[in-house]
């Protein structure tokens, strides 16, 4: 499994147990019908088009990956850049500017949960899902401004660091030879 599967799994899992975002749960008590309120886009220019096809809010969004290498003294090592968007859309009839403050406060407080949740794991675990180097001072968030039609809400972007071994070791087998 690639880094992006390992932690759009993680990220699904989480926004399926945040009582908020509640990911695959019924969107009523005995409803069939499961929240769908997690999901990955390849850019931010995709996301309006994505959020307009039934997702329910608020929601949890995960762009790709980004990364880049280290070498720390002879040790190469993969730095990512994960990028969460956390979303929400009020329907209430209140004013226009009501909505607005309440879709940035609700998602808001999804984001400060996942960043909690994650903190918890790693306290617990010494680790976070697939996240082994993961330090808060590397997290850093704004406000995403008008997404769509109603849509705000908060962009969170960590880094960590693993081990790149899949490129510190050659496997010559991999390769056919000059000739």
């Amino acid at each position: 499994m690639g880094a992006l599967d390992v932690r759009r799994d993680f990220f699904e899992d989480l926004a399926s147990q945040n009582k908020l975002v509640a990911h695959g749960q019924p969107v009523a008590e005995g409803s069939d019908e499961l929240r769908v309120s997690f999901i990955s886009v390849e850019d931010p220019e995709g996301l309006p088009a994505a959020v307009e096809t039934g997702i329910h809010f608020p929601c949890v969004v995960i762009l790709d990956l980004k990364g880049k290498l280290n070498d720390k003294g002879g040790s190469i090592r993969r730095q990512w850049n994960n990028v969460l968007w956390f979303l929400h859309k009020d329907n209430t009839g209140a004013t226009e500017n009501q909505k607005k403050q309440t879709a940035y406060d609700t998602a808001e407080t999804v984001m400060n949960q996942f960043i909690s949740k994650m903190q918890n794991l790693l306290e617990e675990d010494g680790s976070c899902g697939p996240f082994k180097d993961l330090h808060l001072e590397s997290f850093f968030f704004e406000m995403t401004g008008r997404v769509s039609d109603g849509l705000y809400g908060w962009r969170l972007s960590f880094s960590d660091e693993n081990a790149a071994r899949d490129i510190t070791i050659f496997d010559s087998s991999k390769w056919t030879e000059e000739e």
